[in-house]
C-alpha cells in the first residue's frame, strides 16, 4: 500500500497532478478533504470556533459527523492500494503523525507568488476571509506552511520530500537538499518515478 500526499500553495496545478496520479490503478483521491472538515467540520473548525471569521462561509450548511476526526478514519480505513491525499498542509490542525505515513511520498507543489495570487487573493479575500484578512494580508501563511510541512516530512518520515517549483523560483532551495522537478513539462513523469509507478 502506497500513500502520496500532494501539499501545495494555490494555483499551482495540484488538481491536474492529483488526476494524472488517479489513473493508478487501484488508487482513491482525497481531495482537500481535510479543507473543508478544517473550516466547515461540525467540531474543532473555524465553524465552531470562530464562525465569525468566515465570512460569507458561515451561512454555509455543514455536514453532521464530517470533521477532521472522522476524515483520518476515512483515510486509514480505506483499502486502495493507493491512496492519494491532496490538501493545504495546515489544515491538518497539526495531526501530522495520525495523517501521513513514515514511508509515504510527499510532494510538494510551489509556484510565484506574481501568478497565484493574481487570481487567488480577490477569491480568498471574500471566502477565506480569517485567512486572507485576519491573519495574513498578503495570503503569504499557505508559503509559510509549505515550509512547516517540508520541514515536518523531512523528519518524520523515511522519503524526501519532493518540491515541484513550476516557475523555477526556488531553484536555490529545490536543488540543495530535496529533490525537485523545475520544468512543468517534466512534472507529472518525475513523481511518478519516484513513487514507483511508469
Amino acid at each position: 500500500m502506497v500513500q502520496i500526499n500532494i501539499w501545495f500553495v494555490p494555483r499551482s496545478r495540484s488538481t491536474a497532478l492529483a488526476r494524472c496520479l488517479s489513473n493508478i490503478p487501484d488508487s482513491k483521491v482525497f481531495f482537500e478533504t481535510f479543507l473543508w472538515a478544517y473550516y466547515l467540520g461540525d467540531e474543532d473548525s473555524m465553524y465552531t470556533n470562530n464562525p465569525e471569521q468566515l465570512g460569507e462561509m458561515a451561512s454555509v450548511p455543514i455536514t453532521p459527523g464530517y470533521n477532521t476526526k472522522t476524515v483520518i478514519k476515512q483515510l486509514k480505513e480505506d483499502t486502495s492500494n493507493v491512496k492519494i491525499v491532496k490538501d493545504f498542509f495546515y489544515t491538518m490542525n497539526g495531526r501530522h503523525e495520525e495523517v501521513i505515513e513514515k514511508d509515504s511520498v510527499n510532494i510538494f507543489l510551489v509556484r510565484d507568488p506574481r501568478y497565484v495570487f493574481t487570481s487567488f487573493l480577490p477569491v480568498s479575500q471574500t471566502t477565506f476571509y480569517s485567512v486572507a484578512k485576519l491573519t495574513e494580508d498578503d495570503v503569504s501563511i499557505f508559503y509559510k506552511t509549505i515550509l512547516d510541512g517540508i520541514e515536518v516530512v523531512s523528519k518524520m518520515c523515511t522519503k524526501a520530500p519532493v518540491v515541484i517549483d513550476d516557475t523555477c523560483q526556488l531553484q536555490h532551495c529545490c536543488n540543495s537538499q530535496f529533490p525537485a522537478v523545475q520544468q512543468p513539462t517534466a512534472s507529472t513523469p518525475r513523481p511518478c518515478q519516484i513513487v514507483g509507478f511508469p
